[in-house]
């Protein structure tokens, strides 16, 4: 009977370690910090050149750059280091395919001109000059029309010298 008694103290005495010592849950909150960023991409197409939009009025220099012969040339509207002052100078395309060119010296040339490609991206014009200066075959390529203003590549050669350049050409007022 004494280790029943023994027993059954001891029982007591271990079970009552089992209540006294609780364990401890810790909780823990987790803020999720993740953000997440849509970013949509608006690809925005240049406007197509048209017959009503290249003779809506005369386009004046904004912007060219470019080598004739071997010599680069840069202008800038309202620029400090242009090379060459084309402030008075532009072009007036007409709806029956002939315009006005008044270059850079105040001289004005009549012109005649016409899109390449039925994209309108391909743009060739001819300046007549007075004799015994030859005219002057003038090539727009990559023409574009972004943000109110004509941009274009152009070539030209005229009398053995040769012409690249890249231009914008905005509204003239």
């Amino acid at each position: 009977m004494k280790k029943i008694i023994l027993s059954l103290c001891l029982l007591v005495f271990v079970l009552s370690f089992q209540t006294t010592f609780t364990s401890c849950k810790k909780e823990t909150t987790v803020h999720d910090t993740v953000t997440v960023v849509k970013t949509d991409t608006l690809i925005i197409k240049d406007t197509a050149i048209s017959l009503g939009l290249i003779t809506a009025n005369p386009w004046k220099l904004k912007y060219l750059q470019g080598v004739v012969g071997n010599t680069i040339y840069l202008y800038e509207r309202g620029g400090s280091n242009n090379a060459i002052n084309f402030d008075n100078e532009y072009l007036a395309f007409n709806q029956n395919k002939t315009g006005v060119y008044l270059d850079a010296n105040n001289a004005t040339h009549q012109l005649t001109w016409d899109f390449m490609n039925s994209q309108n991206t391909t743009l060739t014009f001819t300046v007549s000059n007075p004799s015994p200066t030859p005219s002057q075959i003038v090539i727009w390529d990559n023409v574009r029309y972004k943000n109110g203003a004509l941009l274009y590549d152009e070539y030209w050669s005229m009398s053995g010298t040769n012409s690249h350049s890249q231009g914008i050409r905005i509204p003239k007022q």
